[in-house]
């Protein structure tokens, strides 16, 4: 990432059928996010956001924890990177 840190990053919704879909691509550049404030902050409304939609408990392994561990020790605990996406260069939407 250091040495290239440029990126495209999609978001996408569709249905199953893919007869609905919309999607939005943005290229950029990555980088950490070093302000503790912003990432306990970030940290705090993605576990928010997991105990809302009521997501696995698998999930925490991929962000560096026990799956046991409770959410708290997202916002707690920096067992992973906060990064932001930043100097926009292009935005491509699409939708049907």
């Amino acid at each position: 990432m250091q040495d290239d840190p440029k990126v495209a990053v999609e978001i996408d919704e569709y249905t199953p059928d893919l007869s609905e879909y919309k999607f939005v691509s943005l290229r950029g550049r990555i980088e950490e996010e070093i302000d503790p404030q912003k990432k306990r902050e970030i940290r705090s409304k993605f576990a928010e956001l997991i105990k809302e939609r009521e997501f696995s408990k698998k999930i925490m392994a991929a962000l560096g924890h026990d799956p046991d561990d409770p959410l708290a020790c997202l916002v707690e605990m920096e067992c992973s990177f906060v990064w932001k996406l930043v100097d926009v260069t292009e935005i491509i939407a699409l939708k049907n």
